[in-house]
């Protein structure tokens, strides 16, 4: 129970504690990206969802993209989170239909997610990375 809690709620958890540790407040964050400061703080208390654009601009502005879960940063930006996904598929040599099987997740969005044509939603995308073993890491400086 607590490992699926934890699934379900690592990129909201990876964005607070990268907040945490760059010392920058909810506030700070929704001034300087536009963003409704009731709706952040509740997607960060885990009551309300994010839009997926809103969490792509969050994550750029954090220096945060998504990457193997065993290295500690990344190189993939988040507008390229699609293209982390496909290439880990592949990699595990994983088809869309096969990963939907193993995430309940429908298969006409995972692959208009992966084919750029589609943005998910972030349950859905959480579903995914924990499965395939990607994780929500800092990008590191050479990142492009």
């Amino acid at each position: 129970m607590i490992i699926l809690l934890y699934l379900c709620s690592m990129i909201r958890e990876d964005i607070y504690q990268r907040m945490l540790k760059l010392g920058l407040t909810q506030k700070k964050i929704c001034d300087d990206l536009g963003l409704c400061p009731q709706n952040f703080n509740a997607f960060i208390r885990g009551t309300r969802p994010i839009p997926y654009k809103d969490l792509i601009t969050t994550l750029e502005y954090l220096r945060l993209g998504v990457g193997f879960a065993e290295y500690q940063y990344t190189s993939v930006a988040p507008h390229a989170i699609h293209l982390a996904v496909r290439d880990r598929m592949y990699a595990l040599n994983l088809r869309a239909k096969d990963l939907a099987a193993l995430t309940g997740v429908n298969l006409s969005s995972i692959s208009s997610f992966i084919s750029g044509k589609r943005n998910i939603s972030i349950k859905n995308l959480e579903t995914i990375m924990s499965r395939i073993r990607l994780a929500v890491k800092p990008i590191n400086n050479k990142a492009k």
